[in-house]
This record gives structure tokens, C-alpha cells and sequence, in this order.
């Protein structure tokens, strides 16, 4: 069994991850997730952001966002297994609709 303890400070939070895993490959892996985990917006470059989750359907959303500019870097999964941050977005504004 390998071991991994990672520890991230996400804005003003500090959170420690540890894994565990048979192979060596997969626990640098997810070290790897975790460890590259954005602690600064990409696009404003505030260091003012959370780590954020929330359900729709069956499905699971991590996020990081932006306090300053609402900004999010989400995480995504490949279909056949594994994660990755996506791309820092701007902030969804609904348009108003006409009357």
C-alpha cells in the first residue's frame, strides 16, 4: 500500500488529503490532482477562493471559485477514469429575457 498526505491551503482553509493506493503509479496520481489543486484565480489572480461541491441529477460537481470575481476552475473526469482541473471560466450571467 502506498501512502500520500497532501496538504493545500485553499483561501483561508487549510485541508490535508491522504491517500492510499495499491500501485505506486495511481497514488501519484491522485497526488497529483490533489497538489495541483488551483489555489488562485486564474483569470484576476485573487487568492480569495473555496473549494465548493454541489449535486444535480446523479452527478457530483467540485469546483474552486473566485470570492472577487466568481470565476470557476471545475473538476472534470475522463470517461474512462480519472480527474483533471478544467480552465478557469468566467462567472454565468443570465441574460434577462425579453418581455
Amino acid at each position: 500500500m502506498i501512502k500520500a498526505e497532501i496538504n493545500k491551503k485553499i483561501g483561508d482553509v487549510d485541508f490535508s488529503f491522504e491517500i492510499q493506493e495499491e500501485k505506486e503509479f495511481d497514488a501519484l496520481e491522485k497526488a497529483s490532482l490533489f497538489g495541483c489543486m488551483p489555489d488562485e484565480c486564474g483569470l484576476c489572480k485573487s487568492k480569495d477562493v473555496k473549494l465548493t461541491s454541489h449535486r444535480a441529477q446523479e452527478y457530483t460537481f467540485v469546483d474552486v471559485v473566485c470570492n472577487e470575481c466568481g470565476a470557476r476552475a471545475q473538476l472534470g473526469s475522463y470517461k474512462k477514469g480519472g480527474y483533471y482541473w478544467k480552465e478557469w471560466e468566467e462567472k454565468y450571467e443570465k441574460e434577462d429575457s425579453p418581455i
